[in-house]
């Protein structure tokens, strides 16, 4: 398995594969700071107490930098993913990256990662999610962390895209995401960002490129009430005037509303099935992601709806791929 002979043929490899897309311009990295074996389970319908009929079930190594990694992938995009693997499973982990042919450059961490199990259910019932206590993270492999980020942030370009948010394990601190937006800054690496609570206020002190949020998250960022995502563009356009390139403002209903300076634009991606839902935020920040490094950020709706879409049309863990993106971006441009 070449990919894992060693670190630096990893590198060329990904270097050889970025130089190969003619058509693509800069590179991407993704953080996932907190990875996890994400079990689905496809049911009619979950009775507590009750044997229930399973329909499918998959297993995914997620967490969502390496989610947007993977739809990126599909659509045509390689990127590196960083961020953290846990001893227990680091072997499961790289052999997970390899088999989608994702470049890696994780940094060991004591432990196991997290399992979580999400049940869709064919009945219309929302999604159950249990979800394991992550494993805390250790001194020893922060500044493993921190080594990895110096080795990642060194390989980056001015233009390039550096994609970040999630959740975090204990031990990892507040500023963790506004310590790498702040060097990618000084490279005039670009920075998408998705996050709440402190890890929100943080990193939005470092003011990154573009920002994912939903908006109940942005209602309790403003202290105003949550409502729409139309209804949430004034809240959007305050973060604009601190510094913030582009808003991209979402809800369950997949509705989105993006913001910069020039432009306000909407739009809606339809749910068929209701086991048909998995991968919304990392297919938001995929979409906005290729319309930045394609350099057409007047048509970022068109690329989110188009991502958006190709996986909402996907059961259970399926995400957007190059074909799917090609049927619908070409539905929304001819609207």
């Amino acid at each position: 398995m070449e990919i894992l002979k060693n670190k630096r043929t990893m590198w060329e490899k990904f270097y050889r594969t970025l130089e190969a897309q003619e058509d693509k311009s800069g590179r991407i990295v993704t953080l996932t700071l907190n990875p996890s074996m994400i079990e689905t389970l496809i049911v009619d319908g979950l009775t507590a107490g009750e044997e229930n009929e399973l329909h499918s079930m998959t297993a995914d190594i997620g967490g969502l930098g390496i989610e947007v990694s993977r739809i990126l992938a599909g659509c045509g995009y390689t990127s590196m993913c960083a961020g953290f693997e846990f001893s227990t499973d680091k072997k499961t982990q790289e052999q997970f990256m390899q088999m989608l042919k994702l470049p890696f450059h994780f940094a060991e961490a004591e432990g196991k990662m997290r399992s979580v199990v999400q049940v869709l259910n064919k009945n219309g019932q929302p999604v159950t999610l249990m979800k394991e206590r992550p494993w805390s993270i250790s001194q020893t492999a922060l500044k493993n962390l921190d080594m990895k980020r110096k080795k990642v942030m060194a390989g980056l370009k001015p233009d390039d895209l550096l994609i970040v948010g999630g959740s975090i394990p204990p031990g990892v601190p507040d500023n963790i995401y506004r310590t790498w937006i702040s060097e990618a800054k000084l490279k005039n690496v670009r920075t998408v960002f998705c996050a709440e609570g402190s890890l929100l206020k943080e990193g939005l002190k470092e003011q990154p490129y573009a920002v994912v949020i939903h908006t109940s998250i942005l209602a309790d960022y403003v202290n105003q009430p949550s409502g729409s995502p139309k209804d949430m563009v004034p809240a959007a356009q305050k973060l604009i005037q601190q510094g913030i390139s582009m808003v991209c403002v979402y809800n369950e209903q997949y509705e989105t509303a993006f913001v910069n300076a020039e432009i306000t634009t909407y739009g809606k991606a339809y749910l068929k099935d209701p086991t048909y839902n998995c991968g919304a935020l990392p297919s938001i920040i995929a979409g906005i992601s290729m319309a930045m490094i394609q350099k057409k950020e007047a048509l970022t709706m068109n690329y989110v709806l188009a991502v958006l879409k190709g996986t909402l049309h996907k059961p259970g863990n399926g995400m957007c791929t190059l074909e799917d993106f090609a049927k619908y971006f070409s539905d929304s441009t001819n609207q």
